[in-house]
């Protein structure tokens, strides 16, 4: 009898899940972004939306459910408010099913100018326009691969309904952190003429709308010189602990909008518990701003969320200090010296975080600055640097104890002054990358009396996910075009990992002789192959400097699978 039971729950189980993924089930997808406070619009132009049940899948995998687009759709994700959303697809047909990731599909730049970005008065397909220098830029917006797409990871279930075949779906919700992940690089020619183009290497999530939550809150800015927050801005972060416990990390952050002496942010969308309610610390933080961690802060479901208090949170003034990366160079063979070290240079994927230790609040640190890397160069990215190639990057840090206070259930919040572990206005540094774990938070930053000079920084470079690297050596084939600059490419899931400057190895070379530089620290996968992740893009750029009208050109390599540790070696046909 027990076992004519089991049979027959399986059978019904089975039956189950044929009616459910027979369904049809109508889909809308939406999507907003975090973009950097000099950013006025970020145009995406989208031709296709894929969908994978596994998180590791690879592009060219055939168990994608792949919704082409009638036609292109082009959608400005720069969001201030953080609830306007941009439609991407509405009322799609998707087999109800368990998505553990997405690709967005997008049109490339070198394609033909697609109807929704002409109907725009864009000129490209993809772009950033931002303010520089009391002007306004518009810039070519590049991927790290010519294979241009945005690799989403998610943990959506769709269900529709068995009986009826059909029924509408949650809404689906990018949310795209391109805050401090649009890097720019301006290439200078002989005749003294530039480019600029942004390069995209963000991450990015996807929630259904019914378990996504937001926080909001307000801000009087009257005590605080709204001048010095500069391209950096006024940032919200929503933090939890980490898995490890070691410190907080950010799950969603916001740009505190700016309107004379008043200051207004929308984190959202951030991921909802399934049963009781979910909390957030909350970090609201910014050059020449004493920073505040407010505790356990409710998220609420919809796109306005739970207000930290009725009315508006009073923020202080701090005096600031400076840091900076150190420049690095890159020799023929392809290595990358940080000074005179090789062993300290982090990969070119990497953000730099900088925590402080609140013992009143958690032994954990929180984060309460960060910045990101330009890929192409290893030093902090700004907009407003005239030629990050040539000009080193400062960033601001805030020298003051922290303001505390634990959420009040919508009344007003009791600050207190806290002195952190690590000492006022001093931090402890660590960076992230694609494809590696965090890194150690063993350097310390002090405050010093100026930002003329700023302190370099050399943070512990962060281990590789799955425990092993290898060096790639990448053979480039020469063509019968001349070039003397170049950026070699290792991309995984959209985001750069490592990149070296080809400029040394193309101005050594000679005549036909093929070129080979090393690309040092890949993260890659053991004998087993169990490192799924370890698939690349590799993308070789390369113009030359006395030719502006020759413009950029690409070759490049889709999924390198270094899965296993095998691939060693690799060969790239110059354009």
């Amino acid at each position: 009898m027990k076992t004519y039971d089991l049979a027959l729950k399986k059978l019904l189980a089975a039956t189950l899940v044929l009616l459910l993924s027979a369904c049809s089930v109508k889909s809308t997808i939406v999507a907003t972004s975090t973009t950097a406070p000099d950013v006025t619009h970020l145009y995406v132009t989208v031709s296709a939306v894929w969908l994978n049940p596994s998180a590791s899948a690879q592009a060219g995998d055939g168990s994608w459910t792949r919704v082409t687009l009638n036609k292109p759709v082009t959608v400005d994700l720069y969001d201030p408010t953080h609830y306007t959303l941009r439609t991407i697809i509405s009322n799609a047909n998707l087999p109800a099913g368990t998505y553990a990731q997405m690709r967005w599909l997008l049109v490339s730049n070198s394609a033909a100018l697609a109807n929704s970005a002409s109907s725009l008065g864009l000129a490209y397909n993809n772009l950033v326009e931002f303010n520089s220098a009391n002007s306004t830029q518009t810039v070519p917006l590049e991927f790290p691969t010519q294979a241009q797409s945005l690799l989403i990871p998610s943990d959506v279930v769709i269900s529709g309904s068995a009986s009826s075949g059909q029924s509408v779906v949650d809404t689906l919700v990018l949310s795209l952190d391109a805050l401090r992940h649009v890097n720019y690089l301006t290439q200078t020619f002989a005749n003294g003429s530039k480019q600029t183009f942004a390069m995209l290497s963000a991450p990015a999530s996807a929630l259904l709308a019914t378990k996504s939550g937001a926080i909001s809150g307000s801000l009087d800015l009257s005590s605080i010189d709204t001048a010095v927050l500069g391209s950096q801005g006024l940032i919200a972060t929503a933090q939890v602990l980490a898995a490890d416990g070691s410190r907080h990390i950010a799950v969603g952050s916001a740009v505190v909008q700016v309107s004379g002496t008043t200051g207004t942010f929308t984190l959202y969308p951030l991921p909802l518990s399934s049963s009781g309610t979910t909390t957030y610390d909350v970090v609201i933080h910014g050059p020449g701003v004493a920073p505040i961690l407010i505790q356990s802060v409710p998220a609420s479901a919809g796109s306005t969320g739970t207000s930290i208090q009725s009315q508006s949170l009073a923020v202080q003034p701090a005096s600031v200090y400076s840091v900076t990366m150190p420049r690095v160079t890159t020799n023929a063979a392809g290595q990358v010296f940080t000074g005179n070290s090789q062993a300290n240079t982090l990969p070119a994927g990497a953000d730099v975080g900088f925590f402080e230790t609140i013992r009143s609040a958690s032994p954990a640190p929180y984060l309460i600055e960060s910045a990101s890397l330009n890929p192409l160069t290893r030093q902090f990215s700004a907009t407003d640097s005239t030629d990050p190639i040539v000009s080193d990057t400062a960033w601001l840090l805030s020298n003051s104890p922290v303001w505390v206070g634990a959420y009040n259930g919508g009344s007003a919040i009791t600050l207190t002054n806290a002195v952190p572990a690590e000492g006022a206005g001093a931090y402890l540094v660590a960076a992230s990358a694609p494809l590696y774990t965090d890194g150690a938070l063993t350097l310390r930053v002090n405050p010093i009396a100026t930002t003329a000079t700023p302190t370099p920084l050399y943070p512990a470079v962060p281990v590789s996910a799955s425990g092993i690297v290898t060096n790639v050596a990448v053979t480039l084939l020469p063509s019968t075009l001349r070039y003397d600059r170049g950026t070699l490419l290792f991309s995984a899931g959209g985001k750069v990992v490592q990149a070296v400057d080809l400029a040394a190895a193309l101005l050594a070379g000679a005549g036909d002789a093929p070129i080979t530089v090393t690309v040092y620290g890949v993260p890659t996968g053991g004998l087993s192959g169990s490192y799924r992740s370890a698939v690349y893009d590799v993308e070789a750029r390369v113009w030359n400097s006395g030719n502006p009208s020759q413009a950029v050109r690409y070759s490049w390599i889709s999924g390198v699978d270094l899965s296993s540790g095998l691939t060693s070696t690799l060969s790239l046909n110059l354009p």
